[in-house]
């Protein structure tokens, strides 16, 4: 092969010309996005009850649903989360499940769930990146007449999913519904003899528009219809409802009927204007960055459209992505020309540097044909494998460039040191290539997150190194041949590595004289090297940050919804003061929803914020702002966080839960919340812990209205037509729609204010039995007041509450502190305790790894066995990796830094790059002592001969690397713990590898291997 591409330039040019004009069509066309299309073994199931309470939803919802999918196949654990109005059923499957096949499963198994007819049908989701919303929203409009719901709802939304990219627009709350609201005086209708059931079955009779049928006169066929749908409110106000003693009973007599809205409970503003929230979901491979501005350019179209309304941004999530995909690009670009700059420095040749500045981008083209192919994106992961091989694709072509610079010395024509220098190391580089090709390979045999995550860069770095080897034994030698000239006289690069060969050379005598000493100080290194990593604190994923946050504030349980309005226009006030910067505030006070559609409640209050240019961080500002909002009298608890992270960060993210979660599991909801709030109260004075929350909380006040024993249905009364009234009553039922301009409003009954809200309609009240006769509730109710929980949650069918612990310190920290606190009690009887959230999933992650990095150990060792053909050579090789640890330990302990996810995936890479520099040496050794070379004098010259190279590609790849682990930007904390890994591991484990790898190689081939022939 080098031969041929030496012999044939034209036919070797084309061939990456048009690998590189692959590689530019598919970069052209590759989508932007923060993170792969991450599809979790996750299936998640809604189902809504609407006036339902926590517990309710829990016996009638939940349990139905967990009974009905608990037999699907593959399901791992099963969850269920019990809130007002709404059951969430998780299903979380064995990784490497079908989810299509899996979802089929669920569909067939919903079909068992009978659930009451006033619940909503099943909505089955998968989980997934494109599950986060990318851009989200607020309309406002200094017009009350405009109906800000109804026209998100019937138009700007519907427009917006039809924009390219986007999955669907979800409305999140704020604004109202019009309807026309019926309110019924209780005291008219006890008065009058009228109930309530037969209110709304007259107005359900009288809101039709019935067919009749057919009546042909004269050859013609007309259909028949009874047009009787209220056309207006007078017409309502006249229905006759009821009989009083010979007097017809018409609705306005007992009712006022006008036009309103929906029940209020919460409000929503921006900037202190009232306003509406919405959100924009892409769809499964789409760019992010494109959807987002497809979206905003739209939106603008709508603002014109409707003058009234005025639209403005609460997060944008292409931002952070920009920002941080910029950043990476950056880093890239300043470790090319570091790379470069390095080259030229060393060969001290031009053309040799043109040479190997040719070799990157034909390495590196290939990732993006791969990512176009796959229907990938560019994102983090894989945009950082290319940063990762910037400094590691040239090692190949400089170990060749150098080779051939010795043959031109000792006077071969530029042809023949060209062919012969790339043939000479050929194996060499081969045999590092593929032991740097196998590391990864466990990473794509493993399962969970590793294999999910990092799926691009187990395949793209394998890629691109083995057109890094191609282009190093093709193209290099070619370009070589042709361009490469001679130095005609010593420059500063042969001075410098003069001298560092003569200091070298006398370094490598004292260690081939004292091996013990030597072995003795290396031993003591790895030692203290290991010690170190005990200090180092671990991470999971950390928030790459951005200009946005977000708080969740809980005022008391209980707290009507107009105090929460007043405490959350109170903090946006405070957060004017303490952070001038603020460009703007989006605050959310009460429960008009989430992002799911449950209701968090009325004293609870949700905060956006965006910060512009500050001096300080804004991790710095959250904090601050917990303090000073926490000070508040009547703040129950406050969490400001950060946007931006997928895993969370210091907050929950999208898929990994709280950072900590402590699991109390029992069927004794009192046991569990007692023991919940003692653990709570230890673990907030915990270092590190910003806050604790108890995932179930006591509601508010409830009345219970319990039937005396068989009272209730000796009045000829079922639990359903007493239930179904009294919800008619007090929560309203929709009879009906009403027709405007060509858009439908409900028409609602329900009792009016002065009625809903008086414990006297509990005694007065009337409804009617099966035998048609009106009994006072009181006669056969009793009512208990209790307090309910907002929600109650169940893991695998048992009960289960959680503590929801945010850290502001490294994870690994954090939990070894929760455990000691835990473990310092005794667990009553009935009860179990789990740990989940992130750190969960940093645990299942990072044993992955580890055993990928012990696979990748066997791995390289056995690759390198069988290309040595010895099992002696490759074990002294081995002894490379132990110091490319120590290396890590030592590089986390000096730059103060934490070891997050992609720290371990550098670990797992430098298995298989720090035995290059040895292979290479190795190699050498054989080779010299093949040509008869006794085995001191060939370890001797080949150290030195090969000390150039190894300085060369430790240099590439170091300082190709050191921009990825001193970056400061948006983003780089995503990143920053990779390159810390790798840069440390590979200086520390180059320079002992100088020493301990030839003193090695003598003690073996000199004693082990002559007892062994014996």
């Amino acid at each position: 092969m080098i031969q041929g591409a030496v012999n044939r330039p034209v036919l070797t040019a084309v061939g990456f010309i048009i690998l590189v004009l692959l590689g530019i069509f598919g970069w052209s066309n590759l989508p932007v996005s923060m993170y792969p299309d991450i599809t979790l073994p996750t299936l998640m199931v809604m189902a809504e009850y609407r006036g339902a309470s926590a517990l309710d939803v829990e016996e009638e919802i939940s349990k139905v649903l967990e009974e009905a999918l608990g037999n699907v196949s593959n399901l791992q654990t099963i969850k269920s989360d019990s809130r007002e109005n709404i059951s969430i059923i998780s299903l979380e499957f064995e990784y490497g499940t079908n989810l299509d096949e899996a979802a089929n499963d669920v569909r067939d198994a919903l079909g068992f769930a009978f659930l009451p007819d006033d619940a909503g049908d099943p909505t089955l989701i998968k989980i997934s990146g494109s599950m986060a919303p990318v851009i989200g929203f607020t309309a406002s409009t200094e017009n009350p007449g405009i109906d800000i719901k109804s026209i998100l709802e019937d138009k700007v939304l519907d427009e917006l999913s039809r924009v390219p990219g986007v999955g669907s627009a979800s409305y999140w709350g704020g604004g109202f519904e019009r309807q026309i609201n019926i309110d019924i005086s209780q005291v008219k209708l006890e008065q009058l003899g009228v109930s309530i059931l037969q209110v709304t079955q007259v107005l359900e009779a009288n809101n039709l528009n019935f067919p009749i049928g057919q009546l042909e006169q004269g050859g013609i066929e007309y259909n028949l219809r009874l047009p009787a749908k209220f056309e207006n409110l007078e017409e309502i106000e006249k229905v006759v409802v009821g009989n009083n003693d010979g007097k017809l009973v018409e609705l306005r007599d007992i009712s006022t009927v006008s036009w309103g809205v929906g029940e209020k409970d919460g409000y929503f503003r921006r900037n202190g204007q009232d306003a509406a929230m919405f959100g924009i979901f892409k769809k499964t491979g789409a760019n992010t960055v494109e959807v987002a501005k497809s979206v905003k350019k739209r939106v603008e179209v709508l603002g014109k459209r409707y003058p009234g309304l005025n639209f403005e941004v609460i997060f944008d999530l292409s931002e952070i992505v920009e920002d941080s995909i910029s950043n990476l690009v950056n880093t890239i670009t300043i470790a090319i020309i570091l790379v470069l700059l390095v080259s030229f420095l060393l060969l001290g040749n031009i053309r040799a540097s043109i040479i190997i500045a040719v070799a990157i981008p034909v390495s590196l083209i290939i990732s993006f044909i791969y990512l176009y192919l796959s229907d990938s994106s560019l994102n983090i992961i894989s945009l950082s494998a290319i940063a990762i091989a910037v400094g590691m694709v040239v090692d190949n072509a400089v170990v060749v460039l150098e080779n051939v610079f010795r043959h031109r010395e000792s006077g071969e024509t530029r042809k023949e040191a060209a062919i012969f220098g790339a043939q000479e190391v050929s194996q060499a580089i081969l045999a590092s290539t593929i032991t740097t090709i196998v590391i990864f390979l466990p990473l794509m045999l493993t399962r969970g997150l590793v294999a999910v995550m990092f799926k691009e860069l187990a395949i793209t770095m394998p890629l691109m190194l083995t057109v890094s080897f191609v282009t190093a034994i093709t193209l290099a030698p070619m370009l070589s041949s042709r361009f490469l000239k001679m130095k005609k006289e010593e420059d500063f690069s042969d001075r410098f590595f003069g001298r560092l060969e003569s200091g070298y050379s006398g370094m490598l005598d004292w260690a081939l004289s004292h091996k013990g000493k030597l072995l003795g100080i290396f031993i003591l290194i790895f030692i203290i090297g290991m010690f170190l990593f005990t200090f180092v604190p671990m991470d999971f994923f950390p928030n790459p940050g951005s200009d946005q946050l977000q708080a969740n504030i809980e005022l008391p349980i209980g707290t009507r919804v107009e105090k929460t309005d007043e405490m959350a226009k109170r903090i946006e006030k405070l957060i004017w003061k303490e952070v001038p910067e603020t460009k703007s505030i989006t605050v959310q006070a009460g429960g008009t929803g989430d992002i799911f559609g449950g209701s968090k409640g009325s004293h609870w209050i949700t905060l956006y914020s965006t910060i512009g240019e500050t001096e300080k961080s804004k991790f710095q500002i959250a904090d601050e702002l917990n303090k000073k909002v926490g000070e508040i009298p009547g703040i129950k608890r406050v969490k400001f966080s950060v946007m931006g992270g997928m895993f969370g960060g210091d907050d929950e993210g999208v898929f990994g839960g709280a950072p900590i979660e402590v699991e109390i599991i029992g069927a004794d909801l009192e046991a569990a919340d007692s023991l919940a709030e003692v653990f709570r109260e230890k673990l907030v004075a915990v270092e590190g812990i910003s806050s604790v929350e108890i995932s179930r909380k006591k509601g508010g006040r409830e009345l219970w209205l319990d039937p005396r024993g068989s009272e209730m249905y000796s009045y000829g009364f079922s639990a359903y037509s007493v239930g179904s009234q009294l919800r008619t009553a007090f929560y309203g039922t929709e009879i009906g729609k009403f027709s405007e301009e060509g858009v439908e409003y409900p028409i609602v009954v329900r009792l009016d204010d002065a009625s809903r809200n008086s414990f006297a309609t509990i005694d007065n009240l009337q409804l009617v039995s099966l035998y048609g006769m009106p009994v006072h509730i009181s006669n056969f109710l009793e009512p208990v007041e209790k307090r309910a929980s907002l929600s109650v949650e169940r893991k695998n069918k048992e009960r289960m509450v959680k503590l929801k612990i945010s850290v502001s310190a490294p994870l690994g920290v954090v939990m070894k502190e929760v455990k000691k606190v835990v473990d310092s009690f005794v667990i009553p009887k009935g009860l179990t305790i789990n740990y989940a959230g992130q750190v969960e999933q940093q645990g299942e992650t990072f044993n992955s790894l580890i055993f990928a990095i012990l696979l990748g150990i066997i791995l390289v060792y056995l690759v390198m066995a069988a290309q040595f053909e010895s099992f002696f050579d490759p074990f002294i090789i081995m002894f490379s990796i132990p110091f490319a640890f120590v290396g890590v330990s030592l590089a986390y302990w000096v730059s103060f830094q934490s070891m997050s996810l992609m720290g371990m995936v550098g670990i797992a890479m430098l298995v298989g790059v720090v035995v290059n520099n040895a292979i290479v040496m190795i190699d050498y050794f054989n080779i010299l002592r093949k040509r008869g070379i006794g085995l001191i004098e060939a370890v001797k010259t080949g150290a030195k001969r090969r000390l150039r190279p190894i300085l060369m590609t430790t240099g590439t790849t170091v300082f190709g690397l050191m921009p990825l682990a001193l970056s400061t930007g948006s983003g780089s904390t995503l990143w920053k713990s990779l390159g810390i890994s790798v840069v440390g591991g590979m200086i520390v484990s180059s320079f002992i590898t100088l020493l301990l790898i030839p003193t090695l190689y003598t003690i073996f081939e000199s004693k082990l291997k002559r007892r062994l022939s014996k």
